[in-house]
């Protein structure tokens, strides 16, 4: 109120200015309202938020999320799901949580017993795959005449009303949560004030399903040690690793039994100390030659054969082992050892090193033997052949004649014999040498088979011969060894053949002309071709 001076009455008087408060009341009302609403929502989200800080079980923090959320909207029910992909690599829904609205009787005792969590949609039709596939909040207040319904299952309770959105953690869509039947329905504005609890489930589901992938991890991890260490005990090796600093972190039975500890007394400690800190003759220094202490700075593959290990009683024994480095990102961070005792092994090895010498020493003795015998037996055998070759200058009748140039022969066939024996003995000792020297190759043959041929008659044989005209006339090579060759197969020839024929041929290498080729053919039984595989492979 103002006065007003009126000069002209002389009276007082007042102003009276009036103003509609009732904008004012209302905008008031709405601020309130607002914050209330802004209130709940952030008391929603911390409460959720607070649950998952506490690593609370993961159906109990997506039940109570989807409360929370059904209570803030005054919704009647609705759903909270993961995106998966199934078999055919198709994102579909997994539910997390889900209104227990009892569609029926057996749908009820079904989310009593919790299978409603297993629940899976994978239909690209209906309001709920909607916001997946489009990415887009979805909003149906008429949900029956909604084209992109796909209908209801039996007993299911009529949707009054639909909002759905896509839950996402770094713009990747994770989830969707859907609520449905809210008095008076969905709208943007709801949309918009339900933006940040939506924001806030997106790490939630994302932290779910990382420590859901780490659990299976943590678990394969566990399975996979287990299979390691089942395995590590049936090895009838000893097994053990070690970490950089070169302390004990596994160990297998065998090596326990082998090393005479029990598991609690090596484990995390240094398996230098315990088993193998030095040598038998304690003089090489400790640390510095030690191969396992050396491993974690030697990336490469490591055998040792003469290693030595203490026993827990102070017994040492002796050890192959090998030295393997774990390699992880470049970097070593241990080794794996696999040793065995080879004590036994050593004796045996140490008995044959021993069998070998006194067999060595036994052969020895066997071709000075023969070599003294066949020197003995020579003497008069040379004297026999002299004495021939004087018989054969002097007068005798053919036939006297024939006899004595067998017996040369033959005394001749018996030194090659003896020769034989003492080319034995060479090869043994590791001292026969082929030498070389003019010889005839006609004159070898003739001879040979002159010398068979009374053997040959006597089974009812025929000994041929036949030298091809264009095999020369001297040559350089062993004349004894081929004719050694000669007598053998020949002799073999009338061993296995009888009243048949023999052919020796002589002839020049088709394929290599400054070679010769000699043949023994026979009508005997002959040899199978298994047989003539090992004969000629011994």
């Amino acid at each position: 109120m103002v006065s007003i001076d009126n000069s002209d009455e002389r009276k007082p008087g007042a102003l009276l200015t009036l103003h509609d408060i009732s904008i004012r009341k209302v905008a008031d009302a709405l601020l309130l309202t607002s914050k209330q609403q802004l209130e709940l929502q952030v008391a929603c989200i911390n409460r959720i938020q607070s649950l998952f800080i506490a690593e609370s079980d993961r159906k109990d923090t997506f039940d109570y999320m989807l409360w929370e959320i059904i209570r803030l909207t005054s919704s009647r029910f609705g759903f909270i799901a993961e995106v998966v992909q199934d078999d055919q690599g198709t994102a579909a829904l997994q539910m997390l949580a889900m209104s227990n609205i009892a569609w029926h009787d057996q749908e009820a005792a079904d989310a009593r017993d919790d299978n409603r969590q297993m629940a899976r949609f994978s239909s690209i039709r209906g309001l709920h795959m909607e916001a997946l596939l489009s990415g887009r909040s979805v909003i149906a207040n008429d949900p029956g005449n909604d084209p992109r319904r796909c209908g209801l299952p039996p007993g299911h309770p009529p949707i009054e009303s639909f909002f759905g959105m896509p839950v996402k953690e770094r713009g990747k869509i994770v989830g969707v949560l859907g609520i449905a039947n809210r008095p008076g329905g969905y709208d943007t504005a709801m949309e918009y004030y339900l933006e940040p609890v939506f924001a806030s489930c997106g790490p939630i589901i994302a932290g779910f399903r990382n420590r859901r992938t780490r659990l299976a991890d943590e678990e394969k991890l566990r399975e996979s040690e287990t299979r390691l260490r089942e395995i590590a005990a049936t090895l009838t090796e000893g097994l053990y690793m070690v970490n950089q600093y070169g302390h004990l972190t596994f160990i297998n039975p065998m090596a326990l039994t082998l090393l005479g500890w029990q598991e609690q007394e090596v484990l995390g400690k240094c398996a230098h100390k315990l088993f193998h800190h030095r040598h038998t003759d304690d003089f090489l220094p400790p640390d510095p030659p030690c191969s396992l202490c050396n491993a974690p700075q030697n990336n490469q593959n490591n055998f040792q054969y003469d290693e030595f290990l203490w026993r827990k009683d102070g017994s040492a024994f002796l050890a192959s082992q090998t030295l393997s480095p774990i390699v992880r990102q470049d970097k070593i961070h241990g080794v794996v050892v696999a040793f065995r005792d080879i004590t036994q092994l050593k004796q045996n090895e140490e008995a044959l090193r021993q069998a070998k010498e006194e067999a060595e020493q036994a052969s020895l003795v066997k071709s000075e033997f023969l070599s003294t015998m066949s020197h003995e037996i020579r003497t008069p055998i040379n004297v026999v052949l002299g004495l021939t070759e004087v018989l054969l200058e002097t007068d005798l009748t053919p036939e006297q004649h024939h006899y004595m140039t067998v017996m040369q022969r033959s005394g001749g066939a018996l030194l090659g014999i003896i020769n034989d024996i003492l080319d034995f003995s060479k090869i043994e000792a590791n001292l026969f040498q082929l030498v070389e020297h003019p010889f005839s190759p006609r004159m070898v043959v003739e001879e040979t088979v002159g010398i068979m041929q009374i053997a040959a008659e006597q089974k009812g044989n025929v000994l041929l011969v036949k030298v091809s005209d264009d095999v020369p006339t001297t040559m350089m090579g062993d004349e004894g060894r081929i004719r050694q060759i000669l007598i053998n197969l020949i002799s073999n020839a009338v061993k296995f053949t009888e009243n048949g024929h023999i052919l020796v041929t002589l002839a020049c290498h088709a394929q290599q002309p400054d070679m010769l080729l000699f043949t023994v053919q026979d009508t005997g039984i002959g040899i199978n071709l298994q047989e003539m595989e090992q004969i000629f492979n011994r």
